[in-house]
């Protein structure tokens, strides 16, 4: 019988733990002073070791015993710029390879390794910072990694900064960058941002913390925010609530001078006059179905077709966008990590579960893991790292059970339960929790529930029924409020009306109404503005409904809507990613 304590490779066998034994054993001998043949001091306290086992563990120390020099023939040496404590770790790690790093001695234990060339250690130690990572440390962080030449821990910290710039901003931290630093995260393209407003607060706040720093800095600062794409309203409105005196002075001379744009030099307008990489959204309307005028009830297909919105220039594009591998309708989209999820739908009454990813990047869709059943007519949401699923209609019957999906582990599991089974329904996440509102109940009513699952403990709670039953809707979250928007019901056909959930008040309210009614329409947030697209009209006395192409834009802070382009196509029961 093969004995398990050795493994056998190409004829040569090896013993699984001969290295682990021989360094426990020189680990007991050094503890003992047995066979040592060098003491080195750290802070007065004393370290027999064996200069071989040191040697062979870091560079710093082979040069420092075989390179000629005094310490290669001493028999004491003195290790200065270490703690006593930080040393006696290291020198565990390289007689047993164990450390163990906490809050308490990373900022220590990782400059040390540095120093000592204990490579193993300083990989340790950044790992363990690059999951300690938060809004509130990752300045210090970056900081701390970037003095000490840790380029990867850097680059993850200030990855991290530019994914979560809002957040960070109104951290203690930053309110510490150097005048440097702030420039060059100002300067950044990779700031994750809904609009320059954001930065503009940001940079401010940090001027205003340190007035004298900040006077001197505001020049420079204001170089690297783009003004023109500033409302001129939102700088007015900062000019009047500025509390220093002497800042809103500079400011407005400043401000003069930016607001022709046209002044600036030619290479700087197109920098300045437009979004940042990262904050630039583009939609991928997906799939759906298409119905022209005059067209028979039984006149429709589904679409393969991909169209992308760019929020910026307000255009579309279907001429460069990989289509799907299937035709699809009825289905749910969702866009997590840079990727964008195609869900389930149908094809001439065959419902799916499949899934296709699509890479904006790559230009090209995958097929990934399928659902645990077919599923058509649902809602999708994401919250963290996972996909969520519910509602529609599975197979002949109304879905009963949530389905979650983990993009890493390529896998679809059921989570729960519905606590109102419905289809064609609206779903939105915020702040971690899933709202649900209106759709069809099994007996084909168009329903105003609304309600709220919290995936964490798979818990439902009821909240205030919406105005209006509404089926076929679009649900989306701006800002801490939940829009409902068109749709349709039995009483009313396709809806104009669009309300909404303020969670402070818990209470639905109307506002300013579509243009003109749809249902079937997909709905996406950009900038603080809410974007619809698509859908169908109402429905004639003897004529099926249309599919539109009319994409429109809702301005909260104006209260009025506005037409902005049109799709390529005009489609229905589809869905959108952004990226």
């Amino acid at each position: 019988m093969e004995d398990h304590r050795t493994v056998k490779i190409d004829k040569i066998s090896f013993a699984k733990e001969h290295s682990f034994k021989i360094l426990n054993k020189l680990h007991l001998l050094r503890k003992e002073n047995s066979m040592c043949d060098a003491t080195l001091s750290v802070e007065g306290k004393k370290f027999p070791v064996h200069r071989n086992v040191l040697c062979a563990s870091s560079a710093y120390f082979q040069v420092m015993f075989t390179s000629g020099m005094a310490e290669s023939f001493a028999d004491h040496v003195e290790i200065h710029g270490i703690q006593a404590d930080i040393f006696d770790a290291i020198l565990d790690f390289i007689y047993t390879g164990k450390v163990e790093v906490s809050e308490d001695n990373v900022q220590q234990l990782l400059p040390a390794s540095k120093m000592l060339q204990i490579e193993d250690i300083e990989v340790i130690c950044c790992d363990f910072l690059k999951h300690e990572l938060d809004s509130s440390n990752c300045v210090g962080i970056y900081t701390f990694s970037d003095a000490h030449s840790c380029f990867n821990l850097s680059k993850s910290a200030l990855d991290f900064i530019h994914r979560n710039f809002v957040e960070v901003s109104k951290q203690d931290e930053f309110l510490q960058l150097t005048k440097t630093s702030l420039l060059q995260m100002l300067e950044s393209e990779e700031l994750k941002i809904e609009s320059e407003e954001q930065v503009f607060e940001a940079a401010m706040r940090w001027v205003v913390h340190d007035l004298s720093r900040g006077r001197e800095a505001l020049g420079n600062i204001l170089e690297q925010i783009r003004l023109p794409l500033v409302s001129p309203k939102f700088l007015e409105q900062y000019l009047v609530t500025c509390q220093s005196a002497s800042i809103k002075r500079m400011l407005a001379g400043i401000l003069d001078g930016y607001r022709n744009y046209q002044s600036l030099a030619r290479s700087q307008q197109r920098v300045h006059t437009q979004p940042r990489r990262a904050s630039r959204k583009c939609f991928f309307i997906i799939g759906g179905y298409s119905r022209t005028v005059g067209g028979r009830w039984s006149h429709t297909s589904s679409l393969y077709t991909v169209e992308k919105f760019d929020s910026f220039s307000q255009t579309c594009d279907s001429f460069t966008t990989a289509q799907m591998s299937f035709a699809r309708s009825g289905h749910a989209v969702a866009s997590i990590g840079g990727l964008i999820y195609a869900i389930g739908g149908e094809n001439d009454s065959l419902i799916y579960d499949t899934v296709e990813c699509y890479d904006p990047v790559l230009n090209s869709w995958s097929v990934v893991a399928p659902l645990t059943a077919p599923r058509v007519a649902c809602g999708v949401c994401v919250v963290e790292d996972f996909i969520f699923v519910m509602g529609g209609w599975v197979g002949s019957e109304i879905a009963e059970n949530i389905e979650r999906y983990d993009p890493d582990l390529d896998q679809w599991v059921v989570v729960g339960k519905v606590e109102t089974k419905r289809f064609h329904l609206g779903v939105a996440e915020m702040d971690g929790l899933i709202y649900v509102a209106g759709g069809l109940s099994d007996l084909g009513e168009e329903l105003k529930v609304f309600e709220c699952y919290n995936p964490v403990s798979d818990s439902w709670m009821r909240q205030p029924d919406m105005r209006h039953r509404r089926a076929y809707l679009g649900l989306a979250t701006l800002g801490s409020v939940l829009y409902a928007v068109g749709g349709s019901n039995e009483s009313e056909g396709a809806l104009a009306s669009v309300e909404r959930f303020d969670l402070d008040t818990s209470q639905w309210t109307e506002v300013t109404p579509m243009e003109s009614p749809r249902a079937g329409l997909s709905v996406a947030v950009s900038s603080g503005l809410l974007y619809v697209f698509g859908g169908r009209t109402a429905r004639e006395e003897y004529s099926p409904p249309v599919t539109l192409t009319a994409v429109d834009m809702y301005d909260p802070k104006e209260k009025k809507w506005k037409h902005v382009t049109d799709l390529c196509f005009s489609r229905c029961d589809f869905g959108i990613g952004v990226v």
